[in-house]
């Protein structure tokens, strides 16, 4: 029987073309913790980090079959998520900029006016019977989270449930509050 974990990152490259399942498990732990601390230390943030690192590992297992890596599999994974990190980076300040320029240009208009503020109200009003319809644990972690402003440990010492749980309930309900309200912003 073949001892996985003494074969050179090469060999198991080679074993997962051939859909190798161990082989892919092998890489995955070799490196998983190493790409996401690399991760997170870019992205200051958890969730995303764990993401980011779970999509290269997706599509390294979707694409097994076509890999043809050129240089040291380690550097070929750090250049991922370097390559994710500065896509995800440039995704947020896109994002951030459209916000300030909506939000400069509704305050800088003439006829902001009380029908403005209404469709406003109204929009808000919206997001938070949409909050009020997510499930009971979830709803109550966005609300502590975006409402009390509470850190996510805060709210799994609170609550009593892990930090990863937290994140899990807040990562669902901003997808639900994206997709009903088509508010790419929401974060």
């Amino acid at each position: 029987m073949i001892k996985f974990s003494t074969l050179s990152d090469h060999c198991l490259l080679s074993k997962l073309k051939e859909g190798d399942n161990l082989a892919f498990k092998y890489l995955y732990d070799r490196y998983w913790n190493k790409l996401y601390h690399s991760a997170l230390k870019r992205l200051d943030d958890q969730f995303e980090a764990e993401e980011l690192v779970q999509d290269i590992y997706t599509r390294l297992w979707k694409n097994k079959e076509n890999l043809n890596i050129e240089t040291e599999f380690d550097r070929y994974l750090f250049g991922a998520v370097k390559f994710e990190v500065l896509n995800r980076l440039a995704k947020r300040m896109h994002k951030q900029k459209n916000v300030d320029r909506v939000t400069r240009a509704i305050y800088a208009r003439d006829d902001y006016d009380i029908h403005d503020r209404i469709d406003l109200q109204n929009t808000l009003n919206e997001i938070d019977c949409s909050i009020g319809n997510l499930p009971q644990k979830c709803k109550v972690v966005f609300t502590l989270s975006r409402k009390e402003y509470c850190t996510h440990k805060m709210i799994a010492e609170q609550l009593k449930i892990s930090e990863k749980t937290v994140q899990k309930h807040i990562t669902f309900a901003l997808k639900a509050l994206r997709e009903k309200h088509m508010v790419p912003f929401l974060s």
